[in-house]
């Protein structure tokens, strides 16, 4: 006889306590396990109904896939027994052989899986992350102004007239940075969960700190520090820091005059590095405020 069973494989235990959604199979007393494609953290699957439970905001859609998914195992393995050669080297094969289940999963929309990431971390009472999180999407779909928008459909040009969008609205680069951090990590939670293949991740063409620049290949922050030492005062600048999407020269002296002694101002400093920027084959903006010069490369 073959028996079967749905269940959270959560045998490892992961620190974000999020779990694969299986079918056991068992046949002499011999099992082995296949994945539905859904994932779920542990308190939000009910153990005696074995399936999601309703507070996932996802609950009906992945129940109905696990439940065809289910339906498909058991017709399989059926098939396979009326056929006397049943193993579960050749369910397997069997199996994807049939129609794939991802495509279910590939359907879920990026505002339907970044909701259900707010709710999960709600549910571990990081309500903090959870309001980060909440923000960003919000933003995010509001620009794309497509409810219906999936992972698959976000690229580069998608990304740039976001941040584009975000920076015409006045908004700081620091703000705008995290809303891209959140953005990419809520992509990579898709990629784990096999939602968008990893081919299509659209981050690696946005311009950060390891972005290779001009004929040396050098990357940006080099680039950045290079151009300081050569122009700032004999050479006086200090960082203050370097992430991966900005760097901060906290401290920087500017020439009092130019070559031909006239006056050096914050601006012409600015409008300089402005101009370089550009003969890298780069799109800056400049904004200055008081003493402090923001370049942000959209």
């Amino acid at each position: 006889m073959v028996y079967f069973k749905v269940l959270l494989n959560d045998k490892r235990t992961k620190s974000d306590s999020i779990y694969p959604v299986v079918v056991r199979v068992t046949y002499n007393r011999n099992n082995t396990t296949f994945s539905t494609g859904i994932r779920v953290k542990s308190n939000l699957w009910d153990a005696a109904s074995l399936s999601v439970k309703p507070s996932h905001p996802n609950a009906q859609a992945y129940n109905k896939t696990i439940s065809d998914f289910y339906g498909r195992i058991q017709n399989l393995a059926y098939q396979l027994i009326n056929e006397s050669s049943f193993s579960f080297e050749d369910l397997k094969q069997r199996l994807q052989s049939d129609s794939p289940i991802q495509i279910t999963n590939k359907a879920i929309t990026f505002k339907t899986f970044a909701e259900s990431l707010v709710t999960d971390l709600m549910a571990i009472n990081k309500t903090g992350n959870a309001i980060v999180y909440s923000t960003a999407i919000n933003r995010f779909t509001a620009f794309v102004a497509n409810s219906r928008l999936r992972f698959m459909d976000i690229d580069y040009n998608l990304l740039e007239g976001f941040k584009r969008h975000l920076i015409k609205e006045g908004m700081k680069q620091n703000t705008v940075s995290n809303y891209f951090r959140t953005l990419r990590a809520i992509y990579n939670k898709a990629i784990k969960a096999k939602i968008v293949d990893r081919s299509r991740y659209p981050f690696l063409d946005i311009t950060n700190m390891t972005t290779e620049i001009g004929n040396d290949k050098l990357a940006l922050s080099d680039v950045l520090e290079n151009w300081f030492s050569k122009n700032a005062q004999n050479g006086s600048y200090h960082i203050q820091g370097t992430t991966k999407l900005k760097m901060i020269f906290d401290d920087v002296k500017i020439p009092v005059r130019d070559q031909n002694g006239n006056i050096y101002t914050s601006n012409r400093f600015a409008l300089e590095l402005y101009r370089f920027l550009k003969s890298q084959g780069l799109n800056p903006a400049k904004q200055i405020k008081g003493n402090a010069i923001y370049i942000t490369l959209n």
